[in-house]
């Protein structure tokens, strides 16, 4: 987990963690009351007074730093006076002035969680906390209970602090994996007698600098006071989220008010939907403190400005929202089954879950007949627009364009498409090649990291402070200790840029089988207007690198023409420094031939990745049958790799023709179109090249040529007299179990007891499943159709990933390790 998470924090000190990060900042006031009227009569803290006459506060069962005594006490024994803390600070009431809501004790307590097991809906998930602040039951510990997990260790040693980090962030991405309400989570580590917090969200996490418990007790109280009386929201849990028993979710999404909507420019962050409220959450606030830096493992970038920014709005936020809109200002749908999850190592990011829904009745508390709906929730930057403005922006122009009475161009293939689609453009039919939104919602908007903390690396490493040189005898400094520089970060990582929520709701169930198959266009929250503006980033976003073009994946253009400087005059006579610059258009940008070139890798991965799902009719025999299959399975993974490089075969297999293998490896039915996809091939390539060489880059016109040409690709399929390739198999009935799990009879009824998040599109097989080889046999077997032998383990396949922008050395490179079985999950420390 550190090394996926590896330069998402910024680390600030302890005072300026709990006034930015803390669900609410409990006063001096409320700290002595509680200390007089609870603490101190319950034996929890005692008052000392020095020589001097100088008096301080301990902790009872914490007199000293806390030590293993050998025989005496374990680690166990040592922290357990923990609950009995949080017990006594639990008990305290608020007094607030009159008028005011008082805070009063919220659902959750602290718990001791030693050797047990935190129950999850993520398959062969194994973690253990040490402690946490939970609202389950005494004999359950679970993910959606666990409000703030809790890792300590009695051992000082830097190992044994790297070994609480990996467990306290395994923790909080498990819940933040899991538990689809959490916006935020906290995390505590005691490490010995320090104690440090830890804040996650999806645009960044934050740790502070530790402190000493057992010096400053005030501190652990100040905390502790703050998780047991902050509110479900204060502590990251979304109030527009329901989880039911049985695993279901309850979505609450405002209504669509009949209001029209306005297109924004580039780079306005507001959502011209009525319906969506923006609930931003607290820039940091208040002046610079103090940072010290204890750990020089770590390295830092400059500080994060100041703001005057109010520390904790989220909750009066959420409160007026809720004053504004009355019960029936609300929508509410139920969750049927995942269509589309993954689950990541880490924390930030866009975290896209995809679900079936249908209209629930929160008074009846019972489903409402109807068309079943689809949800997606995502996390997008907080500056970007919403896909209903994207969309809507997108009808206008389309709209712009085909209701004019003739073609408004004079370039001949731009008036081929202007005729084809003005009879659909003028109908609006061609608004169901999009997916309908139902309606839409922005919500919580994720913290900006705190005013004056630094962004920091190596959270996770080893401290190494000097290093031995070697050599010879001969060399004085052999042998001899020297320190080792700062450390310093030459990678160039995004900002922190705050997201926010953003869920859209789709009429289409596109999850129906039995509907026949139509292309819809969705996820168009990065779509941008051409030609793009040189000032705006160019900073590419997570994809999937399967299906990326390659002048992208390659981050230049294939073709880079070079200015004639050749001639008979002497070049060295001129004393005069040519300044050599690109032309603007010659930066690389995305194209709408990039666009049709991620259309070609899809239908080549569709139909390679497919091979071995066809009937054994396809091939002449068996043998055949298996030297086609092992034959594609070898070329698809050195074709289809989940790394943001463009490796040498995939660059190969775009500028050079992979006509000869694709009729070595097809079945005849589809083997016979490979020279149109061939022929697809060389339009994109020549595409490549000729608009650089023309320098014709961000001239619309140019690609109107190439799409018309990709059109005729479909109709020639379409009209082909072999319509053998219509039944080429690439949704065969005989699935894996994880994909059965999300496609579970959507009948609350019989919908299964934890319908939890399972391993979905990106992921190898959950922990504990069969073996694809396995189930390779048994759907072989239930079908009567068992494979020939020879063929090698289904497991060699690729699966599309979405990857993340920055460049992934070999130990990062997912095609190298294709997951954790149930036996290499995380152990916990006290498993051993």
């Amino acid at each position: 987990m550190g090394h996926e998470m590896d330069g998402d924090f910024v680390t600030c000190s302890i005072d300026k963690f709990m006034r930015c990060y803390l669900p609410f900042l409990p006063l001096d006031n409320d700290i002595n009351r509680c200390l007089d009227e609870h603490l101190i009569p319950d034996n929890i803290i005692t008052r000392i007074v020095d020589k001097a006459g100088q008096e301080s506060l301990l902790f009872t069962e914490f007199p000293d730093t806390p030590v293993i005594v050998v025989g005496k006490k374990n680690e166990m024994q040592i922290y357990s006076p923990l609950a009995d803390i949080a017990k006594s600070i639990g008990n305290y009431s608020f007094q607030v002035p009159a008028g005011e809501k008082p805070r009063t004790r919220n659902r959750f307590n602290y718990r001791n969680a030693y050797n047990s097991t935190i129950k999850s809906d993520i398959e062969g998930s194994n973690h253990k906390n040490d402690g946490c602040f939970t609202s389950d039951p005494d004999n359950i510990l679970s993910t959606w209970g666990t409000a703030v997990p809790v890792e300590q260790q009695v051992r000082a040693k830097h190992e044994d602090r790297l070994d609480n980090i990996e467990k306290i962030l395994s923790a909080n991405v498990q819940i933040m994996n899991d538990d689809v309400r959490r916006m935020f989570t906290y995390g505590i580590t005691f490490d010995a007698d320090e104690m440090r917090l830890w804040y996650h969200s999806r645009s960044h996490s934050a740790v502070s600098v530790p402190f000493n418990f057992v010096k400053e007790p005030l501190k652990l109280v100040k905390i502790f006071m703050s998780f047991l009386f902050a509110t479900d929201v204060e502590l990251g849990y979304d109030p527009m989220v329901e989880r039911q028993e049985d695993g279901h979710y309850i979505f609450k999404i405002p209504r669509p008010k009949p209001t029209e909507s306005t297109i924004l420019p580039s780079g306005d962050a507001s959502s011209s939907h009525s319906a969506s409220s923006s609930l931003d959450s607290v820039s940091s606030s208040l002046d610079n403190a103090s940072s010290s830096s204890d750990d020089n493992a770590l390295s830092t970038d400059s500080n994060f400005p100041s703001t005057d920014s109010d520390s904790h709005p989220i909750e009066e936020q959420l409160s007026v929202k809720e004053q504004q809109d009355a019960p029936d200002d609300y929508q509410y749908y139920r969750t049927v089954r995942v269509l589309s999850c993954y689950r990541s190592n880490k924390i930030s990011g866009r975290m896209p879950r995809v679900w079936v829904i249908e209209p629930y009745d929160p008074v009846t508390k019972k489903v409402i007949p109807g068309d079943q709906l689809v949800l997606k929730d995502v996390w997008i930057e907080k500056s970007a627009q919403t896909e209903r403005v994207i969309q809507t922006a997108i009808f206008e122009d389309i709209n712009k364009f085909g209701d004019c009475k003739a073609p408004p161009t004079t370039d001949p293939a731009l008036k081929i498409i202007w005729e084809q689609l003005k009879d659909s453009i003028q109908s609006r039919e061609y608004k169901k090649l999009f997916l309908t939104i139902e309606n839409d919602y922005t919500g919580f908007t994720s913290k900006k990291p705190a005013s004056g903390s630094k962004r920091i690396w190596g959270l996770h490493k080893p401290v190494e402070t000097s290093y031995k040189s070697t050599g010879t005898t001969l060399r004085k400094e052999a042998g001899q200790s020297h320190p080792i520089p700062a450390s310093t970060e030459t990678n160039i990582h995004r900002p922190f840029i705050p997201k926010k929520q953003y869920r859209i709701i789709y009429k289409e169930d596109f999850a129906d089988d039995s509907k026949p198959w139509q292309g819809k266009l969705m996820d168009l929250e990065y779509a941008r207007r051409f030609p793009p503006q040189f000032g705006d980033t160019q900073e590419p976003k997570t994809g999937t690198p399967f299906f990326m073009p390659t002048e992208i994946l390659f981050e230049r253009f294939l073709h880079h023409p070079l200015p004639d400087r050749l001639g008979i005059s002497n070049p060295y006579d001129n004393n005069d420094t040519e300044e050599e610059t690109l032309d603007e258009a010659r930066h690389l940008v995305h194209h709408f031939h990039h666009d049709l070139e991620s259309l070609w890798w899809l239908i080549l991965y569709l139909i390679t990745s497919h091979v071995e799902d066809q009937p054994a009719a396809s091939w002449p025999d068996s043998n055949a049958q298996a030297a086609a299959i092992n034959a594609c399975r070898i070329w698809i993974r050195r074709i289809f790799q989940n790394t943001m490089q463009l490796s040498s075969e995939r660059h190969a297999c775009f500028i050079q023709s992979p006509k000869k293998k694709l009729v070595e490896i097809l079945p005849k039915s589809v083997a016979v179109h490979a020279r149109h996809i061939e022929t697809l091939r060389k339009d994109l390539f020549d595409s490549c090249i000729v608009c650089v060489r023309n320098n014709r880059i961000l001239d619309h016109d140019f690609y109107a040529t190439l799409h018309v040409r990709s059109g005729w690709f479909f109709t020639t399929l379409q009209g082909s007299e072999q319509k053998d390739w219509r039944n080429y198999v690439i949704n065969p009935k005989e699935t894996t179990p994880n994909a059965k799990s999300l496609t579970t009879s959507s009948n609350p009824s019989n919908a299964p007891s934890d319908p939890g998040i399972k391993v979905g599109q990106g992921d190898t097989p959950a922990a504990g499943s069969k073996s694809l080889a396995a189930i390779d046999s048994v759907n072989a077997k239930q079908s009567g159709q068992l494979k020939p032998a020879g063929i090698q383990s289904k497991e060699c396949l690729p699966r599309p990933v979405k990857m993340q922008p920055l460049k992934r050395g070999p130990e990062k490179n997912p095609n190298l390790n294709q997951g954790r079985s149930k036996n290499d999950s995380k152990r916990s420390r006290h498993d051993s």
